[in-house]
């Protein structure tokens, strides 16, 4: 449902602005895309290659998969109306954890 998808959306974007941390995230409907870049959009696989910071987003990847929490190995989320308020916290407290982490 598009609250849950904003919910989770707006809750990865305000982690990294409190630790100050470059984390884009950007798509369309229930699949989404994180990445650490200054840009304010990655358009192109060419970009991400370019512009991100490929191995911060390794570790972050890795802490999220280590909390339960399983994204793509390019950053893609994908969020499902059988995820609940509660998938959204904890996926929240996870992402919280692995922007600590690095």
């Amino acid at each position: 449902d598009v609250y849950k998808r904003q919910e989770l959306i707006q809750g990865i974007k305000g982690i990294a602005t409190t630790h100050e941390v470059n984390l884009l995230v950007q798509g369309l409907g229930s699949v989404f895309n994180t990445s650490f870049t200054f840009k304010p959009e990655i358009t192109n696989y060419e970009e991400h290659l370019k512009y991100t910071d490929i191995e911060s987003f390794k570790k972050f990847r890795a802490n999220l998969q280590d909390n339960g929490v399983r994204i793509t190995a390019r950053g893609t989320w994908m969020l499902s109306t059988s995820h609940t308020s509660v998938d959204i916290e904890k996926t929240l407290n996870a992402v919280e954890g692995a922007i600590k982490s690095l």
